[in-house]
């Protein structure tokens, strides 16, 4: 199953259960050590994500990437669990993987 059946997958559970989207580079699921987990974007470390794909919010976060304790308020979480065509679960107690499209080393002024 390639990346953009997953993508497809976890946006139509969306639509399913609140009507909203999912930003595109938000629900690519990442496995790490066997468990899938969702990916959440920001441009910068110093600046906010992308929306959240749990509830739909940015969230700001410290430096580097990798797994992170969601910042949802559980009164926006609008899914707490999409369930992936691989069989496996990702959800909102997990937390998600962060990513930084520019790291601090490569920004520039504009």
């Amino acid at each position: 199953m390639s990346v953009d059946d997953i993508r497809e997958a976890v946006q139509e559970r969306i639509r399913q259960e609140s009507g909203a989207v999912c930003p595109p580079q938000a629900d690519t699921p990442t496995d790490m050590g066997g468990k899938a987990y969702a990916v959440l974007w920001r441009t910068r470390e110093s600046g906010p994500t992308d929306p959240c794909p749990w509830c739909g919010r940015r969230h700001w976060h410290g430096a580097g990437d990798g797994p992170r304790v969601p910042h949802c308020d559980p009164r926006h979480i609008r899914v707490g669990e999409y369930h992936l065509p691989s069989g496996q679960s990702i959800r909102a107690s997990d937390g998600y993987m962060l990513r930084t499209r520019v790291s601090q080393g490569e920004a520039t002024d504009e």
